[in-house]
């Protein structure tokens, strides 16, 4: 993405300074990549990914977590049992 970002900054600062019509297509070369490094960037960070493994768990803790503050505010039995904890 750098390369491509420089690449449009030097041919167009060398496209107004001298007017030559082969840093007009690198200029466009460097806009017809810009696509290609934003998907590269994107597989890179993750973003269609599925979830890692300790979402999931964090997930589940935070269910209980909230039965079991369901349960307190009903006054009812609110432990955890210990075999079972994703047993409601």
């Amino acid at each position: 993405m750098n390369g491509s970002l420089i690449l449009n900054i030097v041919s167009f600062v060398l496209l107004l300074t001298t007017q030559y019509i082969c840093f007009a297509i690198s200029l466009e070369l460097a806009y017809m990549l810009m696509p290609l490094w934003a998907a590269r960037l994107a597989i890179q960070i993750g973003i269609f990914r599925r979830p890692p493994q300790h979402a999931e768990m964090i997930k589940k803790a935070s269910r209980r977590i909230r039965r079991c503050i369901e349960r307190i505010s009903e006054n009812e039995n609110w432990e955890i049992d210990e075999e079972f904890p994703e047993e409601p």
